[in-house]
């Protein structure tokens, strides 16, 4: 079969988001969430709790709860991205001084330069960025109905 149908495992991200993270430039980025202001070098926007490799940046995070949970990581570099990813691991990264995490109905994302923006790990453009959580706007029918 050959290394095209080598199976994908969560262990198959480590080495690209390592490189990404060497060869990234950490442009500074603003979010705007309602009335709050955070800046810092990677900003992370969920509905859900569980994100790449299972770390759990938004513990809080509920898909039904009409917020979005943000988290904004102020340091960058490499040995930051480690230490972020071992403190979100360990539970323990939202007691860090340079984390901030908030709920928002509205946000939006700024950066000085158009800074590339990720969807759920795939590109999807670059700021400016606005998101707004749409209560109800998805309905969903269980297959045991």
């Amino acid at each position: 079969r050959g290394a095209a149908w080598r199976r994908v495992r969560r262990a198959s991200y480590v080495w690209p988001i390592l490189a990404c993270a060497v060869e990234y430039a950490y442009a500074r980025v603003r979010l705007m969430a309602d009335a709050q202001v955070a800046e810092g070098v990677h900003c992370v926007i969920a509905n859900v709790p569980g994100y790449a490799l299972d770390l759990n940046f938004t513990p809080g995070a509920a898909a039904d709860d009409g917020h979005l949970d943000c988290l904004v990581l102020e340091r960058p570099g490499i040995a930051s991205v480690l230490a972020y990813c071992w403190s979100a691991y360990r539970g323990r990264h939202l007691r860090r001084s340079d984390v901030r995490a908030g709920q928002a109905t509205r946000l939006r994302l700024t950066a000085a330069t158009p800074t590339p923006v990720q969807l759920d790990g795939d590109p999807w453009g670059t700021t400016p960025v606005d998101v707004e959580i749409v209560p109800r706007a998805l309905t969903l029918i269980s297959a045991s109905s």
